[in-house]
């Protein structure tokens, strides 16, 4: 007897190794999980989810700005951690919300508001890691050459 799976659980119940039986798993890059839950959790229609990308680009635009910010008030290991962290939990969260019925009724316009207004902030976050963690890259290679002589920006970067 087949039970049908809620929304809440894993998005593969099928058998089998990562994707053998041709169901994607939630680590494959073919994942479903996030069209899963805005079709079957939130009921977004396809314009509503088409509003995710949208939603990111505002990080990718102030990124700089924001990273450039952050590394003048705290150290850069720390601000990838916090960053991170961040975002992390502002992408999480609305789902929390809905799991505490803490989030408008699915089909009210402040649904779409309050889900994609946390995701917002979570998305302006996110793009601050990889900047910064370059920069740590750039800081490494100018100690390596400062201790050597040599500059190996090729090596470093490799990494």
């Amino acid at each position: 007897m087949r039970f049908r799976t809620p929304w809440w659980a894993p998005c593969r119940t099928a058998s089998g190794p990562d994707g053998a039986d041709g169901t994607p798993s939630c680590s494959s890059p073919r994942s479903p999980w996030p069209t899963y839950t805005f079709v079957y959790a939130f009921d977004f229609s396809t314009e509503q989810i088409a509003i995710r990308d949208i939603v990111r680009v505002p990080g990718v635009l102030v990124v700089v700005v924001v990273a450039a910010w952050l590394t003048r008030l705290m150290d850069k290991k720390y601000i990838v951690i916090s960053m991170i962290f961040v975002t992390t939990f502002l992408i999480g969260l609305p789902y929390c919300l809905r799991l505490l019925d803490w989030l408008p009724e699915n089909g009210s316009i402040w649904l779409l508001v309050a889900f994609f207004g946390i995701w917002g902030i979570g998305f302006i976050t996110l793009p601050v890691v990889p900047v910064v963690i370059d920069s740590q890259l750039v800081d490494v290679a100018d100690e390596h050459e400062l201790n050597t002589g040599n500059r190996a920006e090729g090596v470093i970067f490799a990494v």
